[in-house]
């Protein structure tokens, strides 16, 4: 069952046929003077047998041709009835639904409507008196509650504040299970077609997209791109009316933050050039998405590159990257995946500062395509050998984190590695947390009060100055591309929130 709300005017009921006769009865009929429709309906109503069949609705009669009988139909009426204004319709709405509900002829055919309700609106000269009227109606209405169908709303008749509300509140209230109808008047003051209005498919289409923008921003604000790239696959509908918002190039650009955190530099290369391909036009951008794609390519040839082969700049760049993404899953909360980003940041840390203090590397020794010290450089440096017996680490094994801290402490020779070297080795107060976690061989969970108070880290932005300044002491700046990235979506979704729609007609 759909259901109808009209908006009733003084023009909606034609009572030229019935002039005589309300002449006859004293009632004032001329159109300078100002009808008085109280008066007339009144009257009709006290002779409504004899009556009836001369009144007419032709802008009513125009809009439930859209209507079947079992449809709903609400008639809005003015009753100023502090002001006892003439020109209110609520009387002349009683009389109508006696009409609609009796039957009436219409295209050669007797059409009746047994589901005919009116309601009385007292200020339809005030927008907010006549808003809430609206809102509350349709939102706490008893037979609109049961309504199950469309709703349509007719804003011919009745005050500009009438229509305006019933426009705004229906589209608030039923999305796009509302439509506004709208009969024009033709040149011969008869009524012309019904007109559904695209302003309010518009209406609706920009609320959904004003409400999808919202929650762009907050997977945005949680650095959640598989969620952004799942708002907008879902809702690739409604963005195709909207062709001139970039929610193509958000898609693509999001896809390869994704990429670039799971370390996959060489598939996020191929969506950069899908990406570029998508900002050429303006100038700004595409010289961002390029910066990032040179990125991306230093990234994967260093990825590509065996670990003893590469130099200090790949690494710095590895690092960096490292530290990103520790600090997006420090602000997401995964605590588990902090803890073994940690590690692997340590490693790295430590690795970076043997092999730029002089120490060599090479693959092989006991276990195939493994990465070991240099057992020549071993054997020219006996003093290293003899340093790390003492403290009994092994280091005739594959590269790991305790051979690497042993050689870094011998090796670190300037104050700022050797501090460094201290801070970091602290983090091996988490290493029994970690090997019982989903990270390491247990079932063990991590929460921040794991993390931080048994690595006595302090708090979460103690760890990230940590981080920072541990990083400065190496010689590099620690820069998170994903705030930069960040600073770029946010540019992109004001761009969407000017969009309007393809056919908008506001």
């Amino acid at each position: 069952m759909n259901c109808f709300i009209i908006n009733l005017g003084n023009s909606d009921i034609n009572y030229e046929s019935l002039t005589s006769e309300l002449l006859a009865a004293n009632i004032e009929t001329e159109r300078k003077e100002g009808w008085d429709y109280r008066a007339i309906a009144k009257w009709i109503s006290q002779n409504y047998e004899t009556s009836r069949h001369k009144i007419d609705f032709p802008i009513v009669k125009q809009i439930l041709k859209q209507a079947t009988r079992d449809d709903l139909v609400m008639l809005i009426g003015t009753d100023q009835h502090n002001k006892m204004s003439k020109s209110d319709t609520y009387p002349a709405g009683e009389l109508l639904k006696k009409v609609l509900q009796d039957g009436f002829w219409d295209d050669n055919r007797n059409r009746s409507f047994p589901n005919v309700t009116v309601r009385k609106l007292l200020s339809p000269a005030n927008l907010d008196k006549t808003y809430k009227f609206y809102l509350n109606l349709l939102e706490n209405d008893a037979d609109l509650k049961a309504i199950r169908g469309h709703v349509y709303g007719s804003i011919t008749g009745g005050t500009q504040q009438m229509n305006s509300a019933l426009l705004m509140v229906g589209v608030q209230v039923y999305n796009d299970r509302f439509s506004a109808l709208y009969v024009p008047k033709e040149e011969n003051d008869k009524s012309g077609q019904v007109e559904q209005l695209s302003i309010s498919g518009n209406l609706v289409r920009k609320t959904k997209y004003d409400f999808l923008l919202t929650g762009l921003a907050t997977a945005l604000n949680r650095r959640d791109y598989i969620a952004i790239v799942d708002i907008l696959n879902d809702n690739s509908e409604l963005l195709a009316a909207f062709p001139q918002a970039p929610w193509r190039y958000l898609r693509k650009f999001v896809t390869l933050l994704q990429l670039r955190l799971n370390f996959d530099f060489g598939c996020a290369v191929l969506v950069a050039d899908k990406v570029g391909a998508l900002s050429k036009e303006d100038a700004g951008v595409n010289w961002y998405v390029n910066s990032v794609r040179n990125e991306l390519l230093y990234l994967k040839e260093a990825v590509e590159t065996e670990d003893y082969q590469r130099n200090a700049k790949q690494q710095c760049l590895l690092i960096r990257e490292l530290y990103a993404n520790l600090q997006w899953k420090l602000e997401r909360n995964e605590w588990a995946d902090v803890l073994s980003r940690i590690f692997r940041y340590q490693e790295a840390v430590l690795y970076y500062i043997c092999s730029t203090n002089g120490a060599q590397f090479s693959v092989g020794g006991k276990e195939a395509r493994k990465l070991y010290f240099d057992p020549a450089w071993i054997s020219q440096h006996p003093e290293i050998g003899g340093y790390l017996l003492n403290k009994n680490i092994i280091v005739d094994c594959p590269v790991n984190r305790h051979n690497l801290l042993g050689v870094a402490k011998f090796l670190a020779q300037q104050a700022e590695a050797r501090d460094f070297v201290k801070s970091i080795e602290k983090w091996e107060k988490l290493a029994d947390l970690r090997n019982k976690s989903v990270v390491g061989h247990g079932f063990r969970g991590v929460s921040s009060e794991h993390v931080l108070h048994e690595g006595q880290l302090g708090t979460v932005d103690d760890l990230i100055k940590k981080l920072i300044k541990e990083q400065e002491k190496l010689g590099f700046a620690p820069e998170s591309h994903y705030d930069a990235a960040k600073k770029h979506i946010d540019r992109i979704l004001q761009k969407m929130r000017k969009a309007k729609p393809q056919d908008a007609q506001l």
